[in-house]
């Protein structure tokens, strides 16, 4: 079973890892890249993952498809192998990425549109959420081509339902009522 709680973790402590070595942002974009690649690519996340592979043709895996990662990148993958979470990757990145905005005091927000947010309308959600929020923001953005139009916006579990899909639901519940 995949935890949130054993990938923050792992996180962590690669986070205070690289911290300490000035590397934090190096740190991330081989976590990124790597989890990118595997996801990519199903069969090396199969092998990866799969309890019957033994652990040394793993590592050596790793060491061929991603021969530049840094010492701390390599040593997380050997206590992740070593302890069977390499399911665990995907969320450690997650939880890794969370960490460093969080430390930054960076505000993460997730922002759904119909289409991609032009610079311009990215600009003002952005504008508008450091005023509310009092902190800069980083907007994850994805898109639901099921919400028609507007933005959806989810900052620490509240969500502002801006989308047409959105409204006309509420108008469809307040005609039922």
């Amino acid at each position: 079973m995949i935890s949130r709680d054993i990938a923050r973790r792992y996180a962590e402590a690669l986070y205070d890892l690289a911290a300490e070595e000035k590397s934090l942002d190096a740190v991330g974009d081989q976590v990124g890249s790597l989890v990118d690649s595997l996801s990519e690519t199903p069969d090396a996340r199969t092998f990866l993952v799969h309890p019957l592979v033994p652990r040394q043709r793993k590592m050596a895996f790793l060491d061929a498809a991603f021969p530049g990662l840094s010492d701390s990148v390599r040593g997380l993958l050997g206590i992740v192998i070593r302890n069977a979470r390499e399911d665990h990757l995907w969320l450690i990145r997650e939880e890794f990425d969370a960490i460093r905005v969080a430390r930054a005091g960076v505000q993460r927000v997730a922002v759904s549109s119909a289409s991609a947010l032009s610079d311009a309308a990215r600009e003002r959600i952005t504008d508008r959420l450091v005023e509310i929020l009092g902190r800069p923001v980083e907007l994850a953005e994805t898109v639901e081509e099921e919400l028609l139009g507007g933005v959806r916006v989810e900052v620490e579990g509240i969500v502002v339902d801006g989308t047409l899909r959105g409204r006309l639901d509420r108008l469809f519940e307040r005609l039922e009522g």
